[in-house]
């Protein structure tokens, strides 16, 4: 879900997860226990220094997903592995 949202080019705020290969919580998404989600996301809208931190990270995301998460890469992997299985 991190991905998905990191490709979307969207901050990510969620409850603390595993960990995704490559991103680091804190410097490319916001990972906070379950009841201090409702106050972090206040914080990133209501916020200059919020909106700011917001924008940072999650530019800060995607530039280091598109280099770590080669796209063309994974998805000719994601087709080869169709077309093996004839699908």
């Amino acid at each position: 879900m991190v991905l998905l949202g990191i490709w979307q080019r969207a901050l990510v705020v969620t409850e603390r997860c595993f960990e995704v290969p490559g991103l680091r919580p804190g410097e490319h998404y916001c990972a906070v226990e379950i009841d201090e989600l409702p106050e972090a996301i206040e914080w990133f809208l209501d916020t200059a220094d919020g909106r700011r931190e917001a924008e940072e990270m999650r530019a800060r995301a995607y530039d280091t997903l598109a280099e770590t998460y080669d796209f063309s890469r994974v998805m000719d992997g994601f087709i080869g592995n169709m077309l093996q299985r004839g699908i």
